[in-house]
């Protein structure tokens, strides 16, 4: 069962609702780690919520420059996260 309703967190709301918040491949990559159970790591959980207000903000003020930015770096911080070791990224 879900922990939390849509609207809530973007991770849960990509996974379980099916609703587009980052757009591809950011939501292809959230996918794939949800694939590997890493969805407790610091980037996938809190770090995505911290993200998705600034997104938000530039979203409806738009700052296309902004939103660009936020996407680069969320894609490149979830590709990084793909690459670790899969031990490294899960929580004791």
């Amino acid at each position: 069962m879900v922990n939390g309703k849509e609207g809530d967190h973007p991770i849960i709301d990509v996974l379980h609702y099916g609703k587009a918040v980052f757009g591809d491949p950011i939501e292809d990559l959230i996918r794939q780690l949800d694939d590997f159970g890493e969805l407790k790591s610091y980037i996938t959980a809190n770090w995505a919520l911290e993200q998705y207000g600034a997104y938000l903000e530039a979203l409806q003020s738009g700052d296309r420059q902004g939103i660009d930015g936020i996407r680069r770096y969320l894609r490149f911080s979830l590709e990084t996260e793909l690459q670790r070791p899969r031990d490294e990224t899960r929580e004791p």
